[in-house]
């Protein structure tokens, strides 16, 4: 039973083909974007959605507010169509969707609006409030770990590039980004400290990099950046319910597919009869939990950028030596490694 049709919960079904596997969420797969859905190529090939590909992109480029610095990429990143994405997902599935708001665990099931669900193992990929976890931990997650992110598409004169953005001019405490997607791109702003109104510094991006335009449809939401408890009551809880988003970048596709699959691998060898839950619970854990270091050395980075808003930390030399080409390149491999 699986909380959530999103990047996560689509990995741990991905990986169950002929048992019984249930996915509860609110909405339709697929139909509702929260992401910037800005991803290496290579894991959206390995995941098998490479048909989802809106556009390649092979530098990056980074704002300050006085300086510019473009990267050449060591592998190409791209960003994807998150409704097709999803589909293409769910197909290699044998899940049932089930179209429910879940309100929580009770009484060892899954409570819903259109009634219980009962499972022999439960799964929360139900995204940041984390709806089955926090029903049985009510201080499973710090409302102050949460950052806020909000996005809209417009029309763009393209330049190969995702720009990331670290400008007090535009967002205080946070960043900004702009990652071509076809005829379009898609225009973010993040606060670090989880400010919910920021459309005004969306606008002041679209003012500086999108030629003017007004703001379209928008998309975003609530992101954890601290690594949460992997395990709780006895259930997985993988994607950024778990808090598995990436501090600093907020990169969260990666992560989600990855702990998706191994809860899903997990899940599979409980469901044959060849390990027992709590062992696969067990190992789940030891697993997320070696990656913590490197979550909390990247959310430090988060920190001090958010303090110095960008101007501080990319300055001086500093500025050339965290932008030179081997230090970036090396910095680049090192961070897909975790």
């Amino acid at each position: 039973m699986i909380a959530g049709g999103s990047f996560a919960g689509l990995a741990v079904a991905g990986e169950l083909h002929g048992r019984r596997v249930a996915i509860i969420d609110r909405k339709r797969v697929g139909a509702c974007r929260t992401s910037a859905c800005g991803a290496p190529i290579s894991v959206i090939e390995e995941a098998g959605a490479g048909k989802s590909i809106l556009y390649t992109c092979d530098d990056a480029v980074f704002h300050s507010r006085t300086k510019v610095k473009r990267v050449r990429l060591s592998a190409p990143w791209c960003t994807i169509d998150y409704d097709k994405f999803c589909k293409i997902l769910l197909k290699k599935t044998d899940a049932k969707v089930i179209k429910a708001n879940v309100a929580g665990m009770k009484n060892g099931a899954v409570e819903t609006d259109k009634g219980m669900v009962r499972g022999k193992i439960y799964i929360d990929a139900s995204g940041w409030n984390a709806a089955l976890a926090s029903s049985v931990e009510p201080e499973y997650y710090e409302k102050s770990g949460l950052c806020f992110g909000v996005e809209t598409d417009s029309e763009y004169e393209d330049d190969g590039a995702l720009h990331f953005i670290y400008d007090p001019e535009i967002i205080k405490g946070g960043m900004a980004w702009v990652f071509p997607a076809g005829k379009t791109a898609r225009f973010g702003v993040i606060s670090h400290a989880g400010k919910g109104n920021i459309l005004p510094e969306l606008d002041r991006l679209l003012a500086k990099y999108g030629k003017g335009q007004r703001r379209g449809e928008l998309h975003g939401n609530f992101i954890p950046s601290v690594l949460r408890k992997p395990v709780v009551g006895g259930m997985f809880v993988v994607g950024d319910a778990a808090g598995q988003a990436l501090p600093g970048t907020l990169e969260g596709i990666r992560k989600s597919l990855e702990y998706g699959r191994m809860c899903g691998r997990l899940s599979r060898r409980v469901l044959d009869g060849e390990m027992a839950l709590p062992k696969a619970l067990s190992e789940y854990e030891a697993s997320v939990e070696k990656s913590r270091r490197y979550y909390n050395l990247l959310l430090w980075g988060q920190k001090r950028i958010a303090r110095s808003s960008g101007v501080g930390f990319l300055k001086g030399m500093a500025y050339h030596i965290v932008f030179s080409k081997h230090f970036s390149q090396w910095f680049e491999k090192t961070y897909l490694s975790w």
